[in-house]
């Protein structure tokens, strides 16, 4: 997890231009840097959020860890269409 501008930085030079390095890294969020978005951009990566911190000790990746860890709850724990008795062609 990538959290603002230092991070995304540090990550852009070790990819040194090899972007798949990177295939398994989130940014968290999207800080107002104005080299932030550049880089977001150059990696091909979108912020998970974007609440314009400044903050640095990692509060944007504590958030969209959050929503990541409920988005993997809440695909893991679906039902399937089948499981849940329902009709796929919304039919009665």
């Amino acid at each position: 997890m990538l959290d603002g501008f230092s991070t995304t930085a540090a990550a852009a030079l070790s990819a040194q231009g090899q972007l798949d390095i990177l295939d398994h890294a989130m940014i968290a969020h999207m800080s107002p840097e104005p080299g932030h978005l550049r880089l977001a951009v150059a990696l091909r990566k979108v912020p998970i959020i974007d609440l314009k911190m400044h903050l640095g000790e990692a509060s944007g990746a504590a958030v969209a860890t959050l929503l990541v860890r409920a988005a993997c709850a809440l695909h893991n724990g679906m039902a399937t269409f089948d499981e849940a008795g329902a009709n796929r062609n919304n039919t009665p």
